[in-house]
């Protein structure tokens, strides 16, 4: 965005295929606002929050919100190839570009393969630092891992490790001369994923491929900046073919995720927006969509694919590259004739014959792995759908939906029509969506970030008694001052009245550590003073004071610290440590070792 201070005028545009959101707002005081972040614009002071229902049958219609409104009323999304001038007085929006399908009958199929596969190549050249790709089960992933220079292929499975599955993606990737690494999500962590993807998208998305991916994309990026992806590929070459075909009166679009009497049935809150909105199928002209499908093609492959990636990137702390969705490539897709010399769909063929080049004939020996099964399967799957069903008959999903109708739905699917996860995902993210952004209660559900640092992560469920994610888990290293959790439970349980029991400070006991130059709460200072065993401990955790630590060990021990540390290794061992043994109080042996396992044991413990 812009200003120009002479005509007191703000400029603002999106870029073609809308890789970045822009939001822009005119609050009730005539100022205006504008931002690539949404949450920019909600903490305008004078901005008031509210849910603008009408969108409701949109979102449940396509599985995400069209057009240039949003869930947030008074707020909207400048759409991609548009620009806007706001003057002080008044807003004109208009758009810059418009996606246009031009057939070009002059070229042979042979030539459009050529373009592609030369395109392509052209795209990936210009990343030819990127390291790291994403091999997924389709077709485009193999394309791209052919046509790059990149060292490492990170496969994505959901549930257990199929090992006949990998081994054929690998030895694929072998016969490149490229490195694999497996990445099996577990059922817990999707559904905590959910959770995480909820707090960082602007509107919801019913896609429930994409916490798939952004735990994909999230082990790599602990150790790559840039990683490649074969998203937008399948829209670019199948989704805008099928486009065209609605214009050319070939075949009709896609059913809705809801069709308008589900809706009418599912739906207690009120919308403007009805079915009428989402029927018409009447084209502008040739070479224009049908109003429906521009607001699609607007949200779908631009707005949705991109920014939504553009999100996940943001969440993983990396930089995701697209390459089917680069506007070169899809200049030359817009030109290529859907239906040519009597075959239809030929922009899939010639799509798969450019990747066959590229792949030297190679692709059934792809990855074949399909996340859908899986994710259903969790959703009916008593041990792991807790969160999910928690959110499906709850408070807020009561506010907005019959639950007659949910039960209906739950009952079909759990006897076994299974494609009706689809809906029930659709609700289940809505839910969570709108409670981190309307109903105040925000998120408990967070995944650590790739760049923390951390070699070993567990993140643990304490209310439900779950890990949820994990890295290195079980692997034994140093903990140093998070050995004093360990001594702290010792104490509690042998000083019972923390509050009336009082310790003489010692500098003798304090100095027994001085060789190792530990941390201090200061105690050393005031030395034949007496202190509560609970100011002493408050001492040894907030401060992380061996000084407070040492003076309560010796006290339980009464002085043989041995003792207190065959106390300690007890305690490991009862609360279900496996990989630990402490040597000090304190930790400041470094050969006193444990694992991120225990220590969430020890936290559970301690909390």
């Amino acid at each position: 965005s812009l200003f120009d201070s002479r005509k007191n005028e703000t400029f603002c545009m999106r870029d073609h295929l809308g890789a970045k959101a822009m939001y822009y707002s005119v609050m009730p005081d005539q100022t205006f606002h504008c931002s690539y972040d949404l949450s920019d614009l909600l903490e305008v002071a004078n901005f008031e929050k509210k849910f603008n229902s009408d969108l409701l049958y949109q979102y449940f219609t396509s599985g995400f919100v069209t057009g240039d409104r949003t869930f947030f009323e008074g707020i909207k999304m400048l759409l991609p190839g548009h620009y806007l001038v706001w003057n002080g007085r008044e807003l004109c929006v208009k758009p810059y570009w418009e996606a246009k399908f031009e057939p070009d009958y002059s070229k042979t199929t042979e030539e459009w393969v050529a373009l592609i596969r030369d395109t392509v190549k052209k795209i990936v050249d210009e990343d030819n630092d990127v390291k790291d790709i994403i091999l997924s089960d389709d077709v485009a992933s193999s394309y791209l891992l052919s046509h790059s220079g990149v060292s490492n292929a990170h496969i994505i499975a959901c549930g257990k490790d199929n090992d006949d599955e990998f081994k054929a993606a690998e030895k694929f990737a072998a016969g490149l001369g490229k490195n694999t690494n497996r990445n099996i999500i577990t059922p817990e962590e999707y559904f905590y994923a959910v959770s995480w993807l909820a707090n960082y998208i602007d509107q919801p998305s019913a896609d429930a491929f994409l916490p798939v991916f952004a735990l994909g994309c999230l082990k790599p990026a602990k150790h790559t900046e840039v990683i490649l992806s074969s998203l937008g590929a399948n829209t670019l070459f199948h989704h805008f073919c099928s486009k065209q075909d609605v214009i050319n009166g070939i075949n009709q679009s896609g059913l809705p995720l809801f069709n308008d009497k589900e809706l009418q049935d599912l739906l207690i809150v009120s919308s403007e927006v009805g079915a009428d909105d989402f029927s018409s199928d009447k084209a502008a002209g040739k070479d224009n969509l049908p109003t429906t499908m521009q607001c699609h093609d607007e949200n779908s492959l631009e707005g949705n694919i991109l920014a939504k990636l553009d999100l996940i990137a943001k969440m993983c702390e990396m930089e995701i590259s697209v390459p089917f969705c680069d506007i070169r490539l899809f200049d030359i897709v817009r030109k290529i004739p859907c239906e040519y010399k009597g075959e239809k769909n030929i922009k899939s063929r010639i799509f798969h014959e450019a990747a066959s080049m590229a792949t030297h004939g190679k692709l059934d020996n792809c990855l074949k792995n399909d996340y859908l099964p899986s994710v259903s399967g969790w959703m009916l799957d008593e041990c792991y759908n807790a969160p999910f069903k928690d959110k499906l008959f709850g408070d807020i999903s009561r506010k907005f939906f019959s639950t007659c109708e949910i039960e209906k739905l739950w009952n079909r699917f759990s006897s076994g029509e299974t494609s009706l996860y689809t809906k029930l995902y659709a609700i289940y993210l809505f839910v969570i969506w709108y409670e981190i952004n309307f109903a105040g209660k925000g998120s408990s559900i967070w995944l650590v970030s790739p760049k923390s640092g951390a070699e070993a992560v567990v993140v643990y469920d304490c209310e439900k008694e779950k890990t949820v994610y994990e890295e290195n888990a079980d692997d034994v290293r140093s903990i140093a001052s998070i050995t004093k959790l360990v001594s702290a439970l010792v104490i509690v349980q042998h000083i019972p009245d923390l509050e009336n029991t009082f310790i003489t400070i010692d500098k003798d006991v304090i100095f027994i550590t001085r060789d190792f130059e530990p941390s201090s709460a200061g105690f050393s200072r005031h030395a034949g003073k007496k202190y509560s065993a609970l100011d002493l401990l408050y001492g040894g955790l907030v401060p992380s004071g061996c000084d407070a630590i040492m003076l309560l060990a010796n006290h339980v021990c009464k002085g043989n610290f041995y003792v207190f540390v065959k106390y300690m290794n007890l305690k490991a061992k009862e609360i279900g440590c496996q990989n630990s043994h402490f040597l000090d109080p304190c930790g400041l042996i470094a050969d006193g070792k444990s694992s991120a396992r225990d220590v969430a044991l020890i936290l559970r413990a301690a909390m």
